[in-house]
């Protein structure tokens, strides 16, 4: 069985749910319908809650790259205080891809490779009928650029 634990509002209350062991990819989708319960102040430190557009892209965005047997299902997927969802891809060799979704229709992503600067760039939710193109955006900006 699964645990997920959240905290609802600015009560001092969480509220758990229990159940079956669910594959990676409908773990996610799980997680973030629980998103579009969130309000102000969830993580009782003032985080801000998502808006729905911002969940809605990025129920939009797994769903892409769920369609793709190439792509794997994301390390995690976190509602940050800032209001925002980001999804993490990790690798034991220790390569990290972000995407982070702040303002509905837009994925802004961040890719760190071992003994490499962060490339940066951002896209418009993906037509749902391609892979997503991981980075052969016209808009990459390096941190050196930044």
């Amino acid at each position: 069985m699964t645990e997920i634990t959240w905290r609802l509002g600015s009560s001092s209350t969480n509220a758990a749910l229990t159940m079956p062991e669910l594959e990676p990819w409908e773990l996610h989708f799980v997680q973030l319908r629980s998103f579009y319960r969130l309000e102000d102040d969830w993580d009782g430190l003032g985080g801000s809650a998502p808006l729905a557009g911002v969940v809605d892209t990025a129920f939009a965005l797994l769903t892409a790259f769920q369609k793709h047997p190439d792509v794997e299902a994301p390390s995690r997927v976190i509602a940050s205080p800032s209001g925002s969802v980001i999804f993490e891809w990790q690798t034991p060799d220790g390569h990290r891809l972000e995407a982070e979704i702040s303002e509905p229709g837009l994925v802004e992503y961040c890719l760190k490779q071992l003994g490499t600067d962060p490339v940066f760039w951002e896209e418009p939710l993906p037509d749902r009928r391609k892979k997503p193109s991981w980075g052969r955006s016209s808009t990459a900006v390096t941190s050196e650029a930044a």
